[in-house]
């Protein structure tokens, strides 16, 4: 669940929301909010390693996955400011991939996931291959063997393969290897000390374990990818505050110029004029109405998200060592501080309560059902466990670990109801109370 949020003089964002989503003996997240460039929260929670019990911290190391992309996009769009290459130039004017198609494929369409290249992923095959580290042009001729999906510009098909091929251009460019690439112009001049390209599946001795849970929430073996084979496409290492600079460093025009980082957060126009939700390296979309720019990654032990919600100017970054989605962390730490969440009450309201207690049709033949017990409001749908939940103003409530917050109403036909209002969907589904 996606939320966004925004920030209010003096509001407190309290450490304990991150033990909703991690506990302190297993696998954790690690979550930073800021808001005008300044950081307002910054937690962790979790092992960074469990044979040792070694704790995470805000300074830990994870991998970032498809977050990688950001970083991919800026370093095509500076070369481009160096004037080595364009947007509008093609795959086949670099390597000889797709030698027919390849001469329609431009850069930007790859930066934006409508080049029509395939998902390598979807290929057995290639999974096995990867299993084991191989020099980029052996894992580009694998790539290579899959179809085009479409014709270059025609729709959105997320592409990690379009990336792969992406970090070789970067290579032949600028006759480095993505990895020194990155470091030489994007990393060292920006002083992020604490990011790196992974190029083997043997991770530095600065990461920490990454882990997969199972649904029982049980440490489970990792399947096997070799980071050569994720390379430019979800590759890089990183860490809260230079995840933070590198933010800032984008809003700021610190390293890629203003017009170029527009082209990054602008929807992609397909050959149809129809624009997508993804710019070039981000997911462009409205979240609650209002504009949101984000990421998520995931490899193998680690999963990442990004958001920035440019209105408000709030950015959040969460990262964690294994299959659990930090997002949901990262955006409750933010809503905390959202102006349209209703505060806590520590008063019960008699008058409200007798209002708001009874069953609830959800249709289906379900109801939710409100009870008070033991100076305790309860919410319990059919056949469901019964929850705690949380008073708060303006005649809402919600559960203890969950933004998204429930209100009594009146129905223009003047029936009492319940409105679910999330901070993700914004004004959602309404319950009327059954009589």
């Amino acid at each position: 669940m996606l939320l966004v949020c925004f920030f209010t003089k003096g509001e407190d964002i309290h450490d304990d929301i991150l033990q909703c989503y991690a506990q302190s003996s297993a696998p954790g997240i690690a979550v930073l909010v800021s808001k005008q460039g300044k950081v307002i929260y910054k937690q962790a929670l979790g092992l960074a390693d469990v044979s040792t019990k070694a704790a995470l911290t805000t300074n830990s190391v994870f991998q970032i996955g498809s977050v990688t992309k950001q970083f991919t996009a800026a370093a095509i769009l500076l070369l481009q400011q160096q004037n080595k290459l364009s947007l509008s130039d093609t795959l086949s004017e670099f390597l000889p991939y797709y030698p027919k198609a390849g001469k329609k494929i431009t850069l930007g369409q790859m930066l934006s996931h409508t080049s029509g290249l395939p998902n390598y992923l979807g290929n057995p095959e290639t999974l096995f291959k990867a299993k084991n580290y191989a020099q980029i042009d052996t894992v580009l001729a694998q790539l290579s063997k899959d179809q085009m999906i479409a014709e270059p510009g025609e729709k959105y098909a997320y592409s990690n393969t379009a990336y792969v091929f992406l970090g070789k251009i970067i290579e032949q460019v600028s006759g480095l290897s993505y990895a020194q690439f990155m470091q030489k112009n994007i990393f060292e001049p920006l002083k992020l000390k604490n990011t790196f390209v992974i190029t083997a599946t043997e991770s530095d001795s600065k990461i920490v374990k990454g882990y997969e849970k199972n649904k029982d929430n049980q440490i489970v073996d990792l399947m096997t990818v070799d980071r050569s084979w994720i390379a430019a496409a979800g590759a890089i290492a990183s860490n809260l505050d230079d995840m933070h600079k590198w933010h800032l460093s984008l809003i700021n025009g610190d390293l890629i110029k203003a017009h170029n980082y527009k082209k990054m957060i602008t929807p992609y126009k397909l050959n149809s004029g129809e624009t997508t939700n993804y710019g070039l390296g981000f997911d462009v979309y409205s979240i609650n109405h209002q504009k949101s720019i984000s990421h998520q990654g995931s490899v193998p032990g680690f999963f990442s998200f990004s958001a920035y919600f440019p209105e408000q100017n709030v950015y959040g970054i969460a990262l964690g060592n294994s299959n659990m989605h930090p997002g949901p962390a990262l955006l409750h730490a933010l809503s905390k501080g959202l102006k349209t969440l209703p505060k806590k009450v520590n008063v019960i309201n008699a008058q409200y309560i007798n209002k708001l207690v009874g069953e609830y049709d959800l249709g289906e033949g379900k109801v939710r059902t409100i009870s008070f017990e033991n100076n305790q409001l309860f919410s319990q749908k059919t056949g469901k466990q019964k929850y705690p939940l949380v008073i708060r103003d303006n005649n809402s409530f919600s559960f203890e670990c969950d933004s998204d917050y429930f209100q009594l109403i009146k129905t223009e036909q003047g029936k009492t109801a319940l409105q679910v209002t999330s901070l993700y969907f914004g004004k959602g589904d309404i319950s009327l109370k059954l009589l």
